[in-house]
């Protein structure tokens, strides 16, 4: 996965994250599960529109291997939103809703990679390696 619970309690507060994943409010702690759902759901809304474009998937960073640190910090704040939303809030107030500008802005960022104005420092799909790749 590209992120973790942590980098979405990083993100958004850890009581936050545990109220938005409890659906049945059963529990005071996060709900795992739904975390882990949360975090699918933002890989794949990632990957999707990644998919077909210079990068290959999934995005792995040219440097070290391991994450780009944008995307960490898409698939959090994707995540989070998605909690979030799935308890049917809403947060409106003179500013338009929070959350929904949060997401929107991933996808802006998003579609700015994928027109070549960021640069994610990834690999591209025709330079990703095909065996395992040994960082030092």
């Amino acid at each position: 996965m590209y992120a973790t619970q942590a980098n979405i309690e990083a993100e958004f507060g850890e009581n936050n994250v545990a109220k938005w994943s409890n659906l049945d409010n059963d529990t005071e702690g996060a709900d795992a599960e739904r975390i882990t759902w949360a975090l699918e759901y933002a890989d794949n809304a990632i990957n999707s529109r990644f998919r077909g474009s210079r990068y290959a998937v999934p995005l792995v960073d040219a440097d070290n291997g391991g994450v780009p640190g944008i995307v960490q910090n898409w698939a959090a704040k994707l995540a989070g939103v998605q909690l979030y939303q799935c308890r049917g809030l809403n947060d409106d107030d003179e500013t338009g809703n929070k959350l929904t500008a949060i997401r929107d802005a991933v996808h802006r960022e998003i579609s700015a990679a994928l027109a070549d104005v960021l640069d994610i420092n990834a690999y591209q799909a025709d330079s990703m390696p095909t065996g395992p790749v040994v960082c030092l």
